[in-house]
């Protein structure tokens, strides 16, 4: 109960984030553009408004939106990637940037230019890589929308790991040796970090890649948005299904099929976490509100989260196999308790650094003890339905156990 209340918060929470990187890329794009400032909140508000009009609908049409989205994404990332490599000048190729273990290496202090940089801690940085990877685990929510689910989602998972780690790790090496040198590439990412893509595509591709990367930074944005609110619903769909929440959310449209209440209470929710942000720190700073708070600390939130629904995860199925039996020692033993030691490690580095990461903010401050209080009521709710309400509580997770 403790994991499923996590997981509904995390993907609800992630709509919120991309909502909040949409609006500082849109904000950007129509001041450059036509010199026309809209605020951030109001922008995020429209993309939540279509999301949850799309996302309304048939998995089909959220499907298409997201498929031509990724195309086009993964499309303009091989080229910025290509035009990289072949640069005759200016970038800095170095396998030391593949060097995992720099994560546990120091920034120093230095001003590079006019950019003073503050010492910090640089494992923060491996969040919003772990952020990036944040969607493959959503396909099982998908499976009775799937026409072969027991091929297609292992299918699809593998894909997405494989295809994703490699390219993934082939143009974030590109964004990081774009620059004549590490302390340009730091001054960037400190300085601007909006354009850290931006810069190098229009330099080594030109100027229509910029604009086209421009574009697809929000169309992409949006697409995640719309897949992680696809993704709540379908949660709060299987927990009311369950007895765990309303009725009324497990109801799917006539027409449609899809569950279009649960989608409206996402749409609400959405909603909710960008105005509470706004209304605490303010509707007037793109950067430090709609980039900087609403996408980088919702996603740090829901990403420590998911760490450690992960952990958990990865210790039942070793638990699983311990008491029946089967697989290898590997599948069964070796990678699921490193996953778990791994994910655990990464939540220790989270709280251990945050000091570097969230700097005055009280918001981000209070991230270790807002994953608690969720934790903690997914558990305190559990035990409750099991006191209270037995026959709810024995219907958890039965649609998966019993194979229906």
């Amino acid at each position: 109960m403790s994991a499923g209340m996590a997981s509904l918060v995390c993907y609800s929470i992630f709509e919120a984030s991309l909502n909040g990187l949409f609006a500082y890329f849109a904000n950007s794009w129509l001041v450059e553009h036509f010199g026309i400032n809209i605020g951030w909140v109001w922008l995020a508000l429209l993309c939540i408004i279509v999301t949850g009009f799309l996302s309304y609908r048939d998995v089909k049409l959220s499907a298409a939106v997201l498929g031509v989205a990724l195309v086009a994404e993964v499309a303009i990332l091989t080229v910025f990637g290509f035009g990289v490599v072949t640069a005759s000048e200016g970038t800095s190729f170095s396998l030391d940037s593949l060097n995992v273990l720099k994560v546990l290496t120091p920034v120093a202090e230095q001003t590079v230019g006019e950019v003073n940089i503050a010492a910090g801690a640089a494992a923060v940085g491996i969040f919003m890589a772990f952020w990036s990877w944040v969607g493959f685990e959503m396909a099982p929510n998908y499976a009775e929308e799937s026409r072969d689910p027991k091929r297609n989602i292992p299918r699809s998972l593998i894909i997405a790991v494989i295809g994703l780690g490699i390219f993934y790790t082939l143009i974030s090496w590109c964004a990081v040796s774009a620059y004549p040198s590490e302390a340009d590439m730091l001054a960037k990412a400190v300085s601007d970090s909006g354009n850290f893509f931006l810069g190098p595509i229009e330099t080594f591709v030109g100027p229509w890649a910029k604009e086209l990367m421009f574009i697809l930074i929000m169309t992409s944005s949006f697409a995640c948005s719309m897949a992680f609110h696809n993704t709540a619903a379908r949660y709060m769909y299987s927990l009311g299904r369950e007895g765990i929440l309303p009725a009324a959310v497990s109801e799917t449209h006539d027409h449609h099929k899809s569950p279009h209440k649960a989608s409206a209470v996402q749409t609400v929710l959405a909603a909710a976490w960008v105005l509470i942000y706004a209304v605490m720190n303010g509707f007037d700073d793109p950067t430090a509100q709609a980039y900087l708070g609403v996408y980088t600390l919702f996603a740090v939130l829901g990403t420590g989260l998911l760490l450690v629904i992960q952990a958990v995860v990865s210790l039942a199925i070793w638990n699983w196999f311990r008491k029946n039996g089967g697989g290898s020692m590997f599948t069964t033993t070796i990678a699921p308790l490193f996953s778990c030691l791994v994910q655990l490690y990464l939540v220790y580095l989270l709280v251990d650094n945050l000091g570097t990461f969230a700097g005055t903010s009280a918001f981000a401050n209070a991230i270790p003890m807002i994953m608690g209080a969720i934790l903690v009521f997914g558990l305190a709710w559990g035990f409750f339905l099991k006191a209270a309400k037995p026959a709810a509580y024995a219907n958890i997770g039965h649609m998966v156990n019993d194979g229906e």
